[in-house]
């Protein structure tokens, strides 16, 4: 599914998921942050791109991650997305745990849902969204980058401050460097597994 650059992609999303209450579905926007000014592109094909999250305290079952993509050349490498889990020791990701399913070849701009078969994702616990492309000897897509200054709405969260936001590999992911100084767009739904389960109570600091 692509959603044109002219639609507002968060509203088309809540329209068709919900972002409060479950639907017959079960699924609903967990965290976007899709709807912030785009700074620039990030060059997926040479290199690996990579955004975190952060998921709350249930357990969900993923149902879709949507991208606003767009190619400045038109090569035949394959598009490909995918979620890996966190390498606590080096704040990068680790290795892939989810592969999406999608559009191959996303040349038109705009904004792409990629399905994510229901893969379980643990609660309270750190992923990274992971773009990539054949090399075929050019930088085949562009994923939508906004700056430091980012707002989110759903019950997960980007990391917070001291921790990697986003990493970018040459090595076909063998190696990693991450950064905090921007965010990659993107929106994520998934369906919660169970019953609601309330947030802890975060104790409060003893006054002095």
């Amino acid at each position: 599914m692509i959603w044109k650059w002219y639609q507002r992609p968060v509203e088309a999303l809540k329209s068709r998921w919900g972002t409060g209450g479950l639907r017959d579905s079960g699924s609903q926007l967990v965290l976007s942050n899709i709807e912030n000014a785009i700074r620039c592109y990030g060059r997926i094909g040479s290199m690996l791109r990579a955004q975190s999250f952060v998921t709350d305290h249930q357990i969900w079952r993923l149902e879709s991650v949507s991208l606003p993509l767009m190619s400045k050349q038109q090569c035949s490498a394959r598009f490909q997305l995918s979620i890996y889990n966190h390498d606590a020791a080096g704040d990068v990701p680790g290795s892939c745990v989810a592969t999406l399913q999608g559009e191959k070849l996303p040349r038109m701009a705009g904004t792409y849902v990629f399905t994510g078969l229901g893969f379980e994702l643990k609660p309270s616990t750190k992923y990274w969204i992971v773009a990539a492309a054949g090399e075929d000897g050019c930088d085949s897509y562009r994923w939508a980058e906004g700056g430091r200054d980012y707002t989110s709405v759903g019950p997960w969260s980007l990391p917070g401050i001291g921790s990697a936001i986003w990493a970018e590999s040459p090595s076909s992911g063998v190696s990693w460097e991450s950064f905090d100084d921007a965010v990659y767009l993107f929106a994520i739904t998934a369906s919660l597994v169970g019953c609601p389960v309330a947030a802890p109570d975060v104790p409060e600091l003893a006054s002095r």
